[in-house]
C-alpha cells in the first residue's frame, strides 16, 4: 500500500480549527466599534475576552490589544512519552524530562547520571 500524497491546504485547514483565532487591534478604538468593525456582537466579543482584566463594552481598546475572535474547539492535551496506543492519557504520569533544564559539564567530569554526551539532569530542589 502506498500513502496518498498530502493536501496541504486540507492540512492546512484541518489545523486552523485546533487553534484560537485572534486580532490585533491596529489603532485606538472603543470596544464597540472594534467588534463592529470585525462583523461580531460586542457581547459576543467580551464572553471570548475574559482573560483581559476589567474589559467592558464600554472600554476604550489601545493599539496592539490582542482579542480572541474565536475558540478552539479542541482541548490542548499534556505531553506523555512512553505510552502505547491504548494506554489513556489522563493516568498517565506527567513527564519530567520536560520539567528538569539539561545542564552540559565539562569533558571527563565523573558524576553520577552524566552520560557519554555529558549531560547531567540539573536538580530542581
Amino acid at each position: 500500500l502506498v500513502p496518498a500524497p498530502v493536501d496541504v491546504q486540507a492540512v492546512r485547514a484541518g489545523s486552523a480549527s485546533m487553534r484560537d483565532e485572534w486580532h490585533t487591534v491596529a489603532a485606538d478604538m472603543s470596544f464597540k466599534d472594534c467588534a463592529r468593525g470585525l462583523g461580531m456582537e460586542p457581547r459576543e466579543l467580551l464572553r471570548l475576552n475574559t482573560h483581559i482584566k476589567g474589559l467592558q463594552v464600554s472600554s476604550e481598546l489601545l493599539q496592539g490589544t490582542r482579542l480572541i475572535l474565536r475558540q478552539s474547539a479542541h482541548e490542548a492535551e499534556e505531553y506523555c512519552h512512553w505510552t502505547f496506543p491504548e494506554d489513556d492519557p489522563a493516568n498517565a504520569e506527567p513527564s519530567y524530562m520536560m520539567a528538569r533544564r539539561l545542564r552540559r559539564r565539562p569533558t571527563g567530569a565523573s558524576a553520577a547520571g552524566v552520560g557519554e554526551s555529558g549531560m547531567a539532569l540539573e536538580s530542581m530542589e
